[in-house]
């Protein structure tokens, strides 16, 4: 039977190699991975909110569930921060964070009867209520876009 060459030889050892199991290390590593491709991406598209401190990059937790972005937040996401042409990501970031945790009267009310954010009404309920609930008061009108300085 021939020899496979060299070249082909790299190929096959790639190949074994493929079956055998990641080390926790390298999963580790893996999963880390696929996680910053993913931020990545949903900082490509402008879903997310991304607070920058002192060169670190920081996303609020309420965004995602399972370790995913919430699908209706961040369309939402996306709506309101292309209103906010030419503004610093700064000032948008803390415009959407008002944006979510602010009461409205016209949501929804809470168990204890008080006033839903957004926020805490995609938290109470799923998420075609959340924008059916969204549509019905033009919830989205209330987002006040950065002024620049």
């Amino acid at each position: 039977m021939p020899q496979p060459s060299n070249h082909q030889s790299g190929c096959l050892t790639s190949v074994w190699q493929i079956g055998k199991p990641r080390t926790e290390e390298q999963e580790a590593r893996a999963k880390q991975a696929a996680q910053r491709k993913l931020l990545n991406t949903y900082r490509r598209y402008k879903v997310i909110i991304e607070i920058e401190h002192g060169g670190t990059r920081y996303y609020p937790a309420f965004q995602f569930r399972n370790g995913q972005i919430i699908n209706v937040l961040a369309e939402i996401n996306q709506k309101l921060i292309s209103r906010s042409v030419d503004c610093p990501q700064e000032k948008i970031a803390a415009a959407l964070l008002d944006w979510w945790e602010t009461p409205r009267s016209d949501l929804p009310k809470a168990s204890d009867d008080s006033d839903n954010s957004p926020l805490s009404l995609l938290a109470s309920v799923p998420e075609a209520s959340f924008s059916k609930s969204i549509v019905e008061v033009s919830a989205l009108e209330s987002f006040v876009i950065p002024v620049m300085e």
